[in-house]
């Protein structure tokens, strides 16, 4: 979903529907936005969200990044993917399903191609353990971008969603 409360929020609510829409230039005149989070298994995420797309991802990462590349051509509309809470490759993501996701993100954008946008978000936290993925790292550090800390209002609005979504919340004050 497009509608979060978190520090990507301006991504998913004002930058992707913009970039769908052909705010990023004359060609492609079309996007098609993509939005994962690599969770434990990132490569998983990475195939269920580029299926969505219908873009198949089996095979290696050349193959892979081969495979979108032919498709941004034959329907002439771009792919912008958005990996939110990136950080999760370090903290949470099976390591096995890390190398083969990373690899793929690393050759997409390395190629630089018209046609194909990938942004990451990553906790500043845990930005350097990020930056220690290998050629991903180094990606990273040369298109960085950092986004000012959320305020404490943005921060309450943030934990109670997250809390939210396991059933729980605040307790009164009244209490």
């Amino acid at each position: 979903t497009l509608d979060r409360s978190s520090a990507a929020s301006d991504v998913y609510k004002r930058q992707l529907p913009a970039v769908e829409a052909g705010s990023l230039g004359p060609w492609p005149k079309r996007w098609r936005a993509v939005v994962l989070e690599p969770g434990h298994s990132p490569s998983t995420a990475l195939a269920i969200a580029l299926k969505a797309i219908g873009i198949v991802s089996t095979g290696s990462p050349l193959e892979i990044v081969e495979r979108i590349s032919e498709d941004v051509a034959a329907r002439e509309e771009g792919v912008i993917l958005f990996v939110d809470q990136c950080e999760e490759l370090v903290t949470v993501a099976d390591q096995n399903s890390v190398a083969h996701f990373v690899e793929v993100i690393s050759l997409l954008a390395e190629r630089g191609q018209v046609g194909i946008k990938v942004v990451v978000g990553i906790r500043r936290d845990i930005l350097d353990s990020v930056l220690g993925l290998g050629r991903l790292g180094s990606i990273v550090a040369r298109g960085i971008l950092l986004v000012e800390p959320l305020t404490a209002a943005s921060w309450e609005a943030v934990v109670e969603q997250s809390l939210g979504a396991y059933g729980y919340s605040f307790e009164d004050e009244a209490l």
